[in-house]
């Protein structure tokens, strides 16, 4: 028996924040985000989108109480009105090799989304396509995901699969490996002397950095005048993974992540 219940209040939200923690505590690949930052996030005092968005929170509990799985529902009016669509928005999906406990949490925005008179379910976005999208279907190069790039358990995929969801669509992610030329060497030298020349110094940001009220320091001016900019235009091909490169530089690399996003048309309340 699996209880799925709304993540509102102090204790649901803590287990909520802290299952992916226990889940990926073995795994190399996962970047750990910072929990204060989640928090944050699902804060409708600290996230502007609350505001706009309707944002529920699910935890699911076995039979002994235990945290085994989460999932968030976001319904973007803005978004729904803009593209003409009934979608809701799942995300922060994390979940225990069970069936079982994967349909009770799509079970459970369902009928939330439903209660609201919405017609599909689409994701994992968490909580809006702008944020962490996707789930995960190979990742190519087996290193750790970097900003805004999606990570999770390979079973997840089946796991939603059988709940009812299929493929909406598919994207990858490209990674770039700069090789020096005259023109890398040209902007190293002149980094080197405008740190020289304004007496620059770069060092890792600190807490209190982070916390400074100083609008100077926050948010330093820029130079004035025109900036003179290049675009490299490359040119890929999809598919698996593999060697892939133009002859051009920086040179691209092979396909790093195959990500996909789901859909469930959901029945009339």
């Amino acid at each position: 028996m699996i209880d799925v219940l709304p993540g509102t209040d102090r204790r649901p939200t803590d287990l909520y924040i802290d299952l992916p923690f226990r889940r990926y505590r073995h795994d190399p690949l996962w970047v750990p985000p910072l929990r204060a930052d989640i928090r944050k996030l699902m804060s409708p005092k600290k996230n502007p989108l609350f505001a706009e968005a309707a944002i529920e929170h699910f935890v699911a509990f076995n039979e002994a109480g235990v945290v085994v799985g989460r999932i968030s529902a976001t319904i973007h009016h803005d978004y729904n009105s803009r593209f003409g669509e009934q979608h809701v928005f799942f995300g922060y999906f994390e979940c225990e090799n069970s069936q079982e406990v994967a349909d009770a949490l799509v079970a459970a925005v369902s009928t939330w989304a439903l209660q609201r008179g919405k017609t599909s379910l689409i994701g994992p976005y968490s909580y809006t396509s702008t944020q962490d999208a996707a789930l995960l279907l190979e990742n190519c190069d087996g290193k750790p995901p970097t900003l805004l790039q999606t990570y999770n358990l390979p079973y997840y995929r089946t796991l939603l699969e059988r709940a009812g969801l299929s493929l909406a669509f598919t994207f990858s992610t490209f990674g770039i490996t700069s090789r020096p030329n005259g023109r890398t060497e040209r902007l190293r030298k002149l980094g080197e002397r405008l740190r020289e020349r304004h007496r620059i110094t770069v060092r890792s940001a600190t807490r209190q950095d982070l916390k400074h009220k100083d609008e100077k320091t926050r948010s330093p001016p820029c130079a004035a005048g025109r900036r003179r900019t290049t675009a490299l235009q490359i040119q890929f091909q999809g598919g698996t993974c593999g060697p892939r490169h133009t002859q051009h530089d920086p040179v691209l690399r092979a396909p790093l992540l195959f990500v996909q996003v789901l859909i469930a048309m959901l029945g009339t309340a």
